[in-house]
């Protein structure tokens, strides 16, 4: 059987940026707690292969630490379109673990900046980065879901790790010159048929 499928998600998970510098510095700035959620369309084939195409609100950010023990904290919000491909392991009916990947695309509608205590010594600009980042961004994401059946509906748990591939800064030749987002969610789905196929059994007796 073939399916259809249409529903909502939601999850909540950790995410940073990866900074490196022109002298070979890897930079990781702490991870920050973050929020997405969104619509999802999905399909699936009787051979178990189908698609996810989820329009989602995303949070992307970063915590940056100082050595006097101040904190910047910057956030920003995201509308982003993903498209993963869907494949089931499990040979169940009913229940089963499946894999996804894919890319993303997304664009910053927001941001939120806040500093807590001494932050003389940021590495990062933060008066003109709220109003010179790049607000496009795209990436890939991999993730493994387990999917529950519930009569028609089903539902789903999983996690799902999302790579940027896009530098939200300019290169600086004597500064910055890779800046690209990393997370971790996990995320619930609810999911319900809009249409489905089923193959007739050719075996089944016909009436005299």
């Amino acid at each position: 059987m073939a399916q259809i499928e249409i529903g909502f998600k939601g999850g909540y998970g950790y995410g940073q940026y990866f900074f490196q510098d022109n002298f070979q510095r890897k930079m990781y700035f702490d991870f920050i707690p973050l929020y997405n959620g969104g619509i999802l369309f999905q399909y699936l084939n009787k051979q178990k292969i189908g698609v996810q195409a989820s329009f989602l609100y995303t949070q992307k950010g970063w915590v940056e630490k100082t050595p006097e023990g101040g904190k910047a904290n910057f956030l920003m919000d995201f509308t982003e379109f993903e498209f993963l491909t869907y494949l089931k392991f499990s040979k169940k009916k009913e229940h089963g673990l499946f894999i996804k990947f894919g890319p993303y695309i997304g664009y910053s509608f927001n941001n939120n900046y806040s500093r807590i205590g001494n932050i003389d010594s940021v590495l990062i600009n933060y008066d003109s980065l709220q109003t010179a980042y790049k607000k496009f961004d795209y990436g890939v994401a991999l993730g493994l879901s387990y999917t529950i059946k519930i009569d028609k509906s089903s539902m789903q748990i999983g996690f799902l790790f999302r790579q940027g591939l896009y530098n939200i800064l300019n290169q600086d030749p004597n500064g910055i010159f890779q800046s690209i987002s990393q997370g971790l969610f996990i995320n619930m789905a609810f999911t319900v048929p809009i249409f489905s196929t089923q193959k007739q059994n050719k075996d089944a007796i016909k009436p005299d």
